[in-house]
């Protein structure tokens, strides 16, 4: 293919479409062929094991495995351990419990053959369906008592041993672990198709999404149907806190490394109030110059001044200390009211403090549903009413069908806070499709004004990038009653942004429901 910088726009056009529809085309021809190379591997690997075993019925597998990677990795070029990674990954899609690990119990992994489904008719990408695969299997068994085991067809007699309890209730627990995973896989691949673990509005399928939006869908559905155990998540968290100094030598010589492990949602906090205070402070002293000079204005990075800031307040510097105090700490945290206020009323109110909690009206208690806490991920009910109980609130109206948050605002160019707030809280990252960059960035007008009007029905978060590519690039873009943004690609390509980043739960109100005394 030639480029001809005479070339007619309309003949351009036709390129670009054709090559798009190419790579489209490229993208699913893939995903059938890996398939076949799957298929292919487990079978090799399973016909290895049974005429090994035929052969000698004390056979050492493992010594078999070895050999049958080192054949694939010579054929593929891989190194060994990879080839090994391939085996394993082909056992899970083809869900045979005797070639899948972990399964020692006797118990089948159970998800995996439904992400092979998808690759083969090409609706997923070979690394999309290992990343879904892969992080399923790293889900940790959750805790259950003898009563739970009963529920779930396994009976732990009153004389079993401790061996025997252990491994009975260990597989109660796996059992518990496949049938939520099986569920958690169905809903990402087919997203509607399990109500009880559904958003709202249910957004894109895993094919649709970017890995990093795979693995935060997935966190937020394994959370939902798994509550008990990510509570369990959370207390280990905590007991595994850790800071640690470590002196780094070579090019590094004269550095050190401060290493703090713990509750990702303090962290967070953390971290927001370190940043802000850090801004301020670089803030005041461009502002304290009187005429500033290159050298001035970059003089320390905001990561640099982030290190001085941290120093500085744990040593005590008053000056660091106070700008600290001045900073306000705000996290988004969207939850069903039945999460963070049992029953669904409030029963006092909580002191002032740093952060906001996102409340939808009419929604009807659901006390052990997670919640999601902006730039954390999922977090339990329980964190969501410690949260909770420790802030200042801001009352978000939703519509309780949609989950969409409503407002209304003046004609000016510029969106009030409240406005701009309220669209951050709705769409909270980037609506390009394929960014997650955090709603720090531009509330931006879809349709440009004064034509558009400034309210949220005409506001959306775009990064800087994209914002520029919006306006100056040909990108066209539409906000959908469901509170989606579609984009138009200069060539005519149509793409719905996924539902907004961190969708609630799907709940259905009450007939009549009132909206909160709050």
């Amino acid at each position: 293919m030639t480029l001809d910088a005479g070339s007619r726009a309309d003949d351009a056009d036709v390129l670009s479409a054709a090559a798009l529809d190419a790579i489209r085309g490229a993208v699913q021809v893939r995903a059938s062929a890996d398939a076949v190379e799957v298929q292919a591997v487990a079978t090799l690997t399973l016909t290895r094991r049974r005429q090994a075993l035929r052969a000698d019925p004390a056979a050492e597998l493992d010594l078999v495995d070895t050999g049958t990677a080192a054949e694939i990795a010579l054929l593929r070029r891989l190194a060994p351990g990879t080839a090994r990674s391939a085996m394993e990954l082909a056992l899970r899609f083809t869900g045979d419990a005797h070639g899948t690990p972990g399964t020692d119990d006797g118990e089948p992994n159970g998800h995996g053959p439904a992400t092979f489904a998808a690759l083969r008719r090409g609706a997923l990408d070979l690394a999309r369906a290992r990343r879904l695969t892969e992080q399923l299997s790293q889900v940790p068994l959750p805790e259950v008592d003898e009563a739970r085991a009963r529920e779930l067809g396994v009976e732990v007699p009153a004389d079993a041993s401790s061996t025997q309890r252990r491994d009975l209730l260990r597989r109660a627990a796996r059992r518990l672990l496949v049938q939520a995973l099986v569920l958690v896989e169905a809903e990402l691949l087919e997203p509607g198709s399990v109500p009880a673990l559904a958003d709202r509005r249910p957004g894109p399928a895993a094919g649709d999404l970017t890995p990093t939006q795979l693995d935060a869908r997935l966190r937020r559905l394994v959370a939902r149907a798994l509550p008990a155990a990510h509570e369990q998540r959370l207390r280990e968290a905590h007991e595994r806190r850790s800071c640690t100094l470590r002196h780094l030598g070579g090019a590094d010589e004269g550095t050190a490394l401060l290493q703090v492990t713990g509750r990702a949602d303090l962290l967070h906090a953390a971290f927001t109030r370190l940043d802000g205070t850090a801004r301020a402070l670089l803030a005041a002293d461009r502002a304290a110059a009187v005429e500033p000079t290159v050298e001035a204005d970059t003089r320390r990075t905001v990561d640099q001044a982030r290190v001085d800031t941290l120093l500085a307040m744990v040593l005590g510097d008053s000056e660091s200390l106070a700008a600290a105090h001045r900073v306000r700490v705000e996290l988004a945290l969207v939850a069903p009211a039945g999460a963070v206020l049992p029953g669904g009323t409030p029963t006092a109110r909580g002191p002032e403090g740093d952060g906001t909690v996102t409340l939808g009206a009419g929604v009807p208690a659901r006390g052990d549903a997670p919640g999601e806490l902006d730039g954390v991920g999922p977090v339990p009910a329980s964190l969501v009413r410690e949260l909770a109980a420790d802030a200042r609130w801001r009352r978000w109206v939703t519509d309780p069908e949609t989950g969409l948050v409503t407002w209304t605002s003046p004609r000016t160019y510029r969106p009030t806070a409240a406005v701009a707030r309220l669209v951050k809280a709705r769409d909270r990252e980037c609506t390009f499709p394929t960014c997650r960059a955090r709603a720090r960035s531009d509330v931006d007008h879809v349709i440009p004004f004064p034509e558009g009007p400034t309210v949220p029905e005409n506001l959306c978060v775009t990064c800087r990038r994209h914002h520029r590519l919006k306006h100056h690039g040909s990108f066209r873009t539409r906000l959908e009653p469901d509170g989606t943004l579609t984009w138009t690609t200069p060539t005519g390509v149509t793409v719905r942004n996924p539902t907004p980043s961190h969708p609630p739960p799907a709940v259905h109100p009450p007939a009549s429901a009132e909206p909160p005394p709050f």
